[in-house]
């Protein structure tokens, strides 16, 4: 499954570059944002190790949940509704 998280995410990488050439942005303006709403630990752990570090949840008791199992990798920001930091 790990491998399918990382082709995932590879492939919304790149239609994110290929809006970015079509619409004359520029990538490095442009941040993915990952939602956690439902997602379990183990899927966000992937998502991770496949590189990526900006996470949101809406939901305070999934935050709450997943927030300290999370804030171990020094990378992982949180945006939400409660809470905007970096751990």
């Amino acid at each position: 499954m790990s491998q399918l998280v990382k082709e995932n995410l590879n492939m919304v990488r790149k239609q994110m570059e290929l809006a970015c050439q079509a619409s004359g942005c520029n990538i490095e303006d442009v941040k993915l944002l990952l939602a956690t709403k439902t997602v379990p630990l183990e899927k966000l752990q992937m998502a991770i190790q496949a590189g990526e570090t900006l996470f949101g949840e809406n939901k305070a008791q999934e935050l709450r949940d997943k927030f300290p199992l999370m804030q171990q990798d020094q990378q992982v920001q949180w945006q939400s509704n409660w809470l905007s930091s970096k751990h």
